[in-house]
């Protein structure tokens, strides 16, 4: 597994020296580096990966006068597995809510589940700071969460999201799901040129 996570950093490297070359601010090469991820998330759970599994990344959008941030934008659509929809990119949102807001406040990864006896809209507004329209307007179908920063605590450049179907998804603190999930901060900080 270290090996595998040791080509996609290779690669995501390669391609973060292209796209500053071409002084382009196209993400495409993230796709590849968020399908990797899928792979490695599907090679390790095949029935589980069946559950519609989507992956995504967020970067910062707006700050305030002091310098703090306010909001986050989904840079890329969804790479899924699944039937999930491939959109997304462009979405904004307050960086104190949900996991992403969570993982760029804090430096630290999120996991989360949807408790037991609750709905997805409730959660949301309660645990999360989302008003009830804009949690009802979410996949409801969600049962686990990740969010995965990128870059150090307080410089934090980018968030790796993912959601599952799945009840608890993502596993338990030191599982190997959590391990392939944090392992792919290094390569999107290779393409993003953060070290």
């Amino acid at each position: 597994m270290v090996a595998l996570w040791a080509l996609f950093a290779q690669i995501a490297t390669l391609l973060g020296g292209w796209w500053k070359r071409t002084a382009s601010r196209d993400h495409e090469p993230l796709d590849g580096v968020l399908e990797m991820l899928l792979e490695a998330l599907h090679g390790r759970n095949e029935e589980a990966t069946k559950g519609d599994l989507r992956v995504a990344i967020f970067v910062p959008e707006n700050r305030d006068r002091s310098g703090v941030l306010t909001s986050v934008r989904q840079l890329t659509d969804y790479a899924s597995r699944g039937d999930a929809d491939g959109k997304g990119a462009r979405r904004t949102m307050p960086v104190f809510q949900g996991v992403v807001g969570n993982a760029f406040q804090t430096g630290a990864a999120v996991y989360d589940r949807l408790p037991a006896g609750m709905t997805v809209t409730d959660y949301l507004v309660r645990a999360h700071r989302f008003d009830r329209q804009q949690a009802s307007q979410m996949r409801q179908d969600r049962r686990s969460w990740a969010a995965m920063p990128v870059g150090s605590p307080g410089e934090v450049v980018a968030v790796i999201f993912l959601d599952s179907k799945v009840p608890d998804f993502f596993g338990k603190k030191n599982g190997p799901v959590r391990k392939i999930v944090e392992s792919a901060a290094i390569p999107v900080a290779n393409f993003l040129d953060v070290r």
